[in-house]
């Protein structure tokens, strides 16, 4: 269960015991001066680090009061950081690591901070013409063949998951998760649920999978190309059809459950997901199979996830960032009925 308060305060990062831990570590950056929480993330936190008057880095911790295990096991998104950096795969480049708490309050990793726009939302996209947007669409499907085309034992990240079927994994997984996120009941979830334990594919090639794969996870450049993929934090070895199920559960997704932002992939200028599907084909070299099955998976998944967030903001656990807590209810419920009718097409 996720603890019911914080178990550490929620003051900005101590920079005096950073800048000694720095000194050691990364010796040729400058002390920090400022730390600025990127609001807008809804699992681990992201701060952008103010080393002297030209220096940028990023650090990235748990959110306050986790476990520090799972998908917030920050050192384990370092280390995937560290295996992609200098692929065909565009990262930022991964710095120190600690993971002892007594530094800041919680492990945490540094990376490069890496200039460009994450494109989460309309007003973003209005700086891309329509163009841009056709690029930008068709090299995130691209990045992704790039990715998916990793051989994860040729990067050291063979024991990343457990062997077995990912989507029993999931399966277990999610279910284990909604356990212990739940505030009440969703019939629409459980039946949902059945559906998809009864129709599981057979198993597939196991490639690295990220997971959270969108606009709003990669940074863009100005003519609309990829400059870097973050948020890695969700990362396994699975099938490949789970990332484009992910972004298909999105772009299908009532308005609502994306608000305020909404998802920019689905504005004017964009590729169609069919058209996206076909430029991930022709990269990867291959049909995407299952993908109603892996966009009712992702829809589950999506659910939890936003129950999980529920709760951490709910119970104070996400600093200072400001939450609608009503509509972050309300959002779960809106995603279970949603899941329940992805469940019911994946044939």
């Amino acid at each position: 269960m996720i603890p019911s308060a914080p178990s550490e305060p929620l003051a900005g990062l101590p920079l005096g015991q950073l800048g000694q831990w720095l000194a050691q570590h990364e010796p040729q950056l400058p002390p920090p001066s400022q730390a600025t929480l990127v609001t807008g993330g809804r699992s681990n936190l992201t701060y952008i680090i103010e080393c002297g008057a030209q220096t940028r880095i990023v650090l990235r911790r748990p959110p306050h009061g986790s476990r520090h295990g799972g998908a917030h096991d920050v050192l384990r998104e370092h280390r995937i950081l560290a295996a992609l950096y200098g692929t065909a795969v565009p990262v930022p480049l991964p710095l120190a690591a600690c993971p002892a708490p007594d530094v800041i309050g919680a492990p945490f990793y540094l990376m490069e901070y890496v200039d460009g726009q994450v494109i989460d939302g309309s007003q973003r996209v209005e700086a891309y013409s329509p163009g841009q947007r056709r690029r930008l669409g068709m090299e995130l499907m691209t990045t992704l063949a790039s990715l998916h085309a990793i051989i994860p034992a040729e990067r050291g990240l063979a024991d990343l998951s457990p062997p077995g079927s990912y989507t029993d994994r999931q399966l277990r997984r999610w279910s284990r998760q909604w356990e212990a996120y739940q505030t009440r009941e969703l019939p629409a979830l459980a039946e949902a649920l059945q559906l998809l334990h009864s129709a599981r594919p057979a198993p597939s090639p196991r490639a690295l999978v990220h997971q959270d794969y969108r606009l709003g996870n990669v940074i863009a450049g100005p003519g609309g190309g990829i400059q870097a993929v973050l948020d890695w934090e969700l990362a396994v070895l699975g099938d490949p059809a789970a990332d484009l199920g992910y972004l298909g559960a999105r772009l299908a997704a009532p308005a609502a459950t994306l608000a305020p932002h909404g998802e920019p992939l689905g504005l004017p200028g964009f590729p169609s997901f069919s058209q996206l599907i076909d430029r991930y084909e022709r990269a990867a070299g291959a049909a995407v199979h299952g993908l109603g099955y892996h966009i009712a998976l992702a829809a589950m998944r999506w659910t939890v996830i936003a129950e999980g967030i529920y709760l951490r903001f709910e119970r104070g656990m996400m600093g200072a960032q400001p939450a609608d807590l009503q509509f972050l209810r309300r959002r779960v419920e809106l995603l279970a009925e949603f899941t329940l009718s992805c469940a019911q097409r994946m044939g």
